[in-house]
């Protein structure tokens, strides 16, 4: 079969591109009509950046595919979605960059940026909790796909770690993802960096033993590593008595423990977690000492708006408190 006939000509891709222009206009232009649906304090326009016209979507991807155009169709494209930041048009950014990662999913700028938007400039715009979430959530979602295209590459790794540990305070999974990250062929070496984002989930759980034992492997890769060494110290002289008596369960002992140190720090992050954890774990004993882990976290939820782990516990030990029928 002729090469003409199986290969479109940039004519035809072209052709196509502008049919796809006039759909995506008309999409845009029934965002801007319909208040409920654009950029606005409604934020009803955020709950709808999936129906744009997947028509057009459908169109720009095949042409540019079939027509071995879809690289440069992906940086024109990349080009617009920064001429909508820079405009001030963010809302539109999203269904730009979902399209660049069709044509090109190789493209890791595409992927971290979308992550990032959803994760943490779509999520300012509401105080809704549940749009926040669902922000958020997309934001994660989105790193994890780009993860799937590009499993040996770093930067989506550490991306995503990154918005775990600061974005949604869960420092399990960005533990996970960090440590994925670092063993990549072109991660970053010196300094090591990623293992101390590892040793800073780990305080902030906090998990000690886990904490101190990445800093003894950063020591190991840097010896005299400032952040490490000054950690492990700071660590073993306000934490560590109180870790080594809950770990057998002596959590009468670990609670005066630690508040022997918070009596100079009240308000120090790790500090506070540590013994809302000692109550959460003498909760499986006695449910009163759950009170007493809720009124820590709340108090953390008041006093620190970095804290993204204290509102996420005091919800879940709500929840479990009503379910409880306590009061």
């Amino acid at each position: 079969m002729p090469r003409a006939l199986v290969r479109p000509s940039i004519a035809v891709v072209i052709a196509c591109l502008l049919v796809v222009n006039g759909q995506v206009q008309r999409t845009i232009t029934a965002f801007r009509e319909n208040p409920e649906l654009h950029y606005g304090p409604s934020f009803k326009w955020i709950e709808n950046l999936d129906k744009v016209d997947a028509t057009a979507v459908t169109i720009m991807v095949v042409a540019g595919l079939v027509g071995g155009l879809g690289g440069l169709a992906a940086d024109l494209l990349w080009m617009k979605s920064d001429e909508y930041w820079h405009s001030g048009q963010a809302n539109r950014m999203i269904p730009v960059l979902r399209t660049v990662t069709l044509l090109d999913p190789h493209f890791l700028d595409a992927w971290r940026i979308a992550g990032w938007h959803w994760a943490y400039n779509l999520f300012v715009e509401t105080d809704d909790p549940a749009l926040k979430e669902m922000c958020l959530q997309n934001g994660i979602n989105f790193l994890k796909e780009g993860i799937g295209w590009n499993p040996e590459k770093f930067d989506l790794y550490f991306e995503l770690g990154w918005t775990y540990f600061d974005k949604k305070g869960d420092f399990i999974n960005s533990v996970e993802y960090f440590e994925q990250a670092r063993v990549k062929k072109d991660a970053p070496r010196d300094p090591d960096y990623i293992l101390r984002m590892v040793g800073h989930a780990h305080e902030r759980f906090p998990d000690i033993d886990k904490a101190l034992e990445a800093y003894s492997r950063l020591l190991k890769l840097e010896p005299g590593d400032p952040v490490a060494t000054g950690a492990s110290i700071t660590i073993k002289e306000r934490y560590v008595p109180a870790w080594e008596r809950y770990k057998i369960g002596s959590y009468a002992e670990a609670e005066r423990a630690v508040k022997d140190w918070l009596r100079k720090d009240p308000p120090d992050l790790i500090g506070n977690h540590l013994l809302a954890r000692i109550y959460e774990k003498w909760g499986e004993k006695d449910p009163s000492k759950l009170k007493k882990a809720l009124e820590i976290w709340e108090y953390m939820t008041k006093i620190s708006s970095t804290d993204k782990l204290a509102p996420r516990r005091a919800m879940v030990l709500k929840q479990q408190l009503a379910s409880a029928g306590a009061t």
